[in-house]
């Protein structure tokens, strides 16, 4: 089966070998700047307002504010297109598992049981989600990074490699993670923590819940 990548940068090269081990041909490459990559220079069909509707895409984009603007555009929306949900063939997800459209599961990635995944996520290599974990749209948790029990993370969240977020805790929407930072408290939103729950830096935002932090599986 055919499928188009939306995005030529790094995190596209990643998603391109796992399209490839889930059966997909790669026959187009989307992007606002062409690659230097002969292999997508040759395939490479425009900006990706030019894409094509009633095909098979994956936003490729490791940002999630500029992943989220793609495909929230209007022009896209109203394409028919079928955003394809990617997984690594060595990620362990238990059957339980709710996954939305558009997400990248990466290679060792674990899922525990009654875990929700929204629409767009990124669970990049050898991430662990624990049991009834429920994380939103447009997030991207980082490689090594573990989940613990019942964590509800909002849309637009960014967990840096190899954070552990203890059970029962909240991060809400667009916060940032940095990378190896023990989260034992909620996050508020937007705000940018590192260490122990040291936040360095909020901006003025409201709050924005759109993942259930009740403990209720959806």
């Amino acid at each position: 089966m055919d499928i188009q990548l939306i995005g030529m940068g790094g995190h596209a090269q990643v998603v391109a070998e796992i399209s490839k081990l889930n059966g997909y041909t790669i026959t187009g490459y989307y992007d606002d700047k062409i690659s230097d990559d002969s292999e997508k220079r040759q395939f490479y069909r425009g900006s990706p307002d030019q894409i094509e509707p009633n095909l098979c895409y994956h936003c490729a984009i490791g940002n999630n504010s500029d992943r989220c603007k793609i495909v929230s555009k209007e022009n896209i929306r109203g394409r028919n297109i079928r955003w394809v949900t990617l997984i690594h063939p060595t990620a362990v997800i238990s059957e339980s598992v709710k996954i939305g459209e558009g997400c990248l599961i990466g290679p060792l990635a674990v899922i525990q049981p009654y875990a929700t995944i929204g629409n767009h996520t990124i669970i990049n290599s050898g991430a662990i989600i624990e049991h009834d974990c429920q994380i939103g749209n447009f997030v991207h948790v980082a490689p090594g990074s573990v989940l613990c029990g019942e964590v509800c993370v909002n849309d637009l969240v960014f967990v840096g490699a190899r954070s552990v977020i203890i059970p029962n805790t909240s991060i809400d929407y667009k916060a940032v993670i940095g990378a190896g930072t023990t989260i034992y408290r909620d996050v508020i939103a937007s705000s940018k923590v590192v260490g122990f729950n040291r936040i360095i830096a909020t901006e003025k935002e409201g709050t924005h819940r759109v993942a259930d932090c009740s403990g209720q599986n959806s």
